[in-house]
Order: C-alpha cells, then structure tokens, then sequence
C-alpha cells in the first residue's frame, strides 16, 4: 500500500496541470453593420496557440454576391515587447467566402509561413496556429479586428471602420506550457503504469486463498 501511496503522490507531481484559458470581452453593437465581435479566448498547448473570436450572430462572417461584400477577420500577433500595430510580427485571418483556411504571414517579410486551422461553431471562428510558426513565443499580444468589406469602397462607406477587439492597444497572453515537456511524458505514463500494477498486485495479495481461515470467516459473513 505504501509503494501505491508514493506512485500515486508522484504521478500527480510529474502529471501536467490543466490549461488556463484567457478570456476578454468586447461591447456589444459597436460594429456598424458588420460582424460584432462579442469576446476573445486565447488558449495553448505545447504546440499550438488557439485564438476563439465570437460574434453576436451566425454566421460569424457572411458575404453576399449581389450587394458585393464579404465579412473579414484579421488578427495581429506581437510577439515581441513593442506592441504598436505598426510593429505587428504575424498576421493571420479569414473571409467569409471561405472561413475554412488562414495565412499565416511575417509581417516584415511580408511572406507566407505557414497556415492557421480554422473551425467555425455557431458564432465562433476558431483558428489554430503551430507555435513554431510564431518561433515559439512565451508571450502574445493580440489585436482583432472585423469589418465588411465592399467591392465597390463607396457602397461600403457607411458601414463604418470596423470592430476592434480590444477597442485600442493589444491584449497580452503569457502562453502556458502545454502537456510539458517531451521527455516528462513517458515518466508521466511509467508512473501510471506502475501505480497501476502495484493496486492490482495489492488486490491479489489481499485476497484470502481458497481453504484459507480467512477465506471461511468470509464465506460465513
């Protein structure tokens, strides 16, 4: 039992913490006929950062042929300290004629390095970018932003310049550290594995033996 009781302890000390998940609102009605972001989640793991936008309708960016617009979604990720939007690192978005895939770009390269995973749940836009994409920060700050945008400007004039989320400056998120570290990982499931076989063989070893005078006190109780 005491071999179970110290497996135990250490698999909790060697086992990952769950994610935290940061959260931030943006008031709502404030887009002037377009899609009206509501909240921002920022969420990690080891290799991926998750930006979750949510809008006040579904769907969550649209566009229409006839009036000629389509509903767009950029986000800036800083991952450095100076977090002006003229100093963006990364950009990555998406358009309402196909919200199913997102450049990543380096902003002062203006090159393509990779792409963004993309899933849209009733009002939310999801993407997923790979850490190493962003050359795996500690830290983001992300600005979001979300308009209307016309093919032809002067039909869209009125429509406003567009959602900001936050209203001004850039929202920090200090990245966690996922499931830990590759080398923990098979410590985590040897422990596991150990704690597991050491209940079983303390169930066997506990178990009165058939004709033993254990095994009768519990037949007649």
């Amino acid at each position: 039992m005491r071999v179970a009781t110290v497996l135990l302890v250490a698999s909790l000390a060697l086992a990952p913490t769950a994610l935290a998940s940061d959260r931030f609102s943006d008031p709502r009605g404030d887009a002037d006929g377009g899609p009206d972001i509501t909240a921002v989640t920022l969420a990690n793991t080891d290799d991926v950062l998750r930006i979750s936008v949510e809008f006040a309708s579904s769907p969550p960016l649209g566009y229409d042929e006839a009036e000629g617009y389509t509903d767009m979604l950029l986000i800036g990720i800083h991952t450095d300290d100076d977090q002006s939007q003229a100093d963006v690192e990364y950009w990555t978005g998406v358009h309402g004629v196909d919200p199913t895939r997102a450049m990543v770009v380096r902003a002062g390269r203006r090159a393509i390095v990779g792409y963004a995973d993309v899933a849209v749940d009733g009002t939310t836009v999801s993407l997923e970018v790979r850490r190493a994409l962003l050359e795996d920060p500690d830290e983001v700050a992300v600005q979001v932003a979300a308009g209307r945008e016309y093919a032809d400007e002067t039909a869209g004039a009125a429509g406003g310049g567009g959602d900001f989320a936050p209203a001004s400056g850039a929202h920090l998120y200090a990245l966690a550290g996922g499931d830990g570290p590759a080398w923990l990982r098979p410590l985590v499931a040897t422990a596991l594995a150990a704690l597991a076989l050491a209940a079983v063989t303390a169930l066997i070893v506990r178990r009165p033996r058939p004709g033993s005078r254990d095994a009768g006190r519990a037949a007649s109780t």
